[in-house]
């Protein structure tokens, strides 16, 4: 089922990115500005499609890493989009990164009440020398984290994944024509994928 963005959507990429294995993927990380840019990620192969399809709703893009949610007191927003812990897949469990996520959306909810939180399942990534090992965990942590998140009418939890889209079931490869060269970004035919498919 696709999921209509509406007026005045919050869009949320990339927040929660845990720098060290010291630290848990649970923990807000305390940043400073230069951590904080709302476009500076659209400076890229996703921008014809941001400006094309989710700025005229009046969407606001925040690429955040490691951020505090309390940036999010007082905004009205119908929609809060989140793709987050892509960064966390080569460091932590399986566990870990679902717990983290889960906190994050907890929090988002507890901020935001009244708005609907739509979870990006995490993207496969070829970027790894276990190629298969790092496609199936992400798999795990998408299964675990659409069990727990996705029609959670609570939190007004939505999830939404894009994994076999970008990957074959044989968990042996990505589609590399829909990535840039680091094999973890996608390409603005990837983030046409994504428009087409929400």
């Amino acid at each position: 089922m696709k999921f209509l963005l509406a007026f005045q959507t919050l869009f949320v990429l990339g927040i929660w990115i845990v720098p060290t294995l010291a630290q848990n993927p649970w923990t807000p990380q305390i940043r400073n500005e230069q951590w904080l840019f709302f476009s500076r990620k659209l400076a890229n192969e996703g921008r014809p499609v941001w400006e094309a399809n989710y700025a005229p709703l009046g969407a606001i893009n925040y690429g955040l890493g490691g951020i505090e949610l309390s940036m999010f007191c007082g905004v009205l927003q119908t929609v809060v989009v989140v793709y987050i812990g892509s960064n966390n897949v080569p460091v932590n469990t399986v566990d870990d990164i679902v717990r983290g996520v889960n906190t994050v959306v907890d929090k988002i909810h507890e901020k935001l009440p009244n708005t609907n939180i739509l979870l990006v399942g995490t993207f496969p990534r070829a970027d790894q020398p276990d190629l298969s090992g790092t496609l199936r965990k992400i798999r795990d942590i998408d299964e675990k984290l659409e069990a727990l998140v996705g029609g959670d009418t609570q939190r007004r939890g939505h999830f939404f994944d894009l994994f076999w889209f970008l990957a074959p079931s044989s968990l042996d490869r990505i589609y590399e024509h829909l990535y840039v060269g680091d094999k973890l970004h996608l390409n603005t035919d990837g983030y046409q994928v994504w428009q087409r498919e929400r």
